[in-house]
């Protein structure tokens, strides 16, 4: 392996990253759901389901809309639909799992945070075998959502961190906020879906990023040096 050396821009000895959208790709299995249930035959028993239960323009509404699309407004329409089982086809984005490995090599303080609950995200990243690059992992179950900044502030002080040295990346306006209220440092991502980057950009610069990454490939190069 190469010698890995760390971004002039990554002067934090935490940094805490947003579960689904910026690390898990979530969505990616609900997009090739509608757009199945979408085609005049559908191939996937899934989306005949959907078809037939008449939810299919509410989600379709929910990922076309412009706004921050909530994980867990999808979750519920798709598990009143039978279709909670879609998440479990959902995994990390391309080359994350890789970065992940490369910050834990050089030192970093890794934490998570999801407003999902606890059981699903644990299930998830041990499935995905990388829970044990987290020294922090805050779930919804703490009963606070984003962007409560106490959320933020909780998982540097059980990391034994300073929010001066700490590091937010996620890809929407709430996780930006909660950084900006916890006065935390920030980073977005604007790959959430694959498509319009520049719109998902548009939403977090008013919260004033140190920078945006429009995909995984950026993400690695904003937090990892070359050598």
């Amino acid at each position: 392996m190469d010698e890995i050396t760390a971004s002039p821009l990554l002067a934090f000895d935490l940094i805490v990253f947003d579960w689904d959208g910026t690390l898990f790709d979530s969505i990616a299995p609900i997009v090739r759901l509608i757009n199945d249930a979408k085609s005049p035959v559908a191939s996937m028993p899934d989306a005949v389901l959907l078809q037939h239960s008449g939810l299919l323009p509410v989600i379709d509404q929910l990922l076309r809309d412009k706004q921050t699309i909530q994980l867990n407004d999808l979750q519920l329409i798709l598990e009143l639909a039978g279709l909670a089982r879609v998440f479990q086809h959902a995994e990390l984005y391309e080359g994350i799992g890789l970065l992940l490995q490369k910050l834990h090599e050089l030192g970093y303080k890794l934490a998570l945070i999801s407003g999902r609950m606890q059981a699903e995200v644990h299930e998830e990243l041990s499935r995905l075998a990388i829970g044990h690059y987290f020294s922090c992992i805050m779930c919804a179950d703490k009963k606070r959502i984003k962007p409560d900044p106490a959320i933020l502030l909780d998982v540097v002080r059980q990391v034994n961190c300073e929010a001066a040295r700490t590091l937010m990346v996620g890809d929407s306006a709430l996780d930006m906020e909660m950084a900006m209220l916890a006065d935390v440092a920030r980073m977005g991502t604007a790959y959430l879906t694959g498509h319009n980057p520049d719109y998902y950009i548009q939403c977090l610069k008013p919260w004033e990023p140190l920078a945006i990454a429009r995909s995984v490939v950026e993400l690695q190069g904003l937090l990892l040096g070359h050598s």
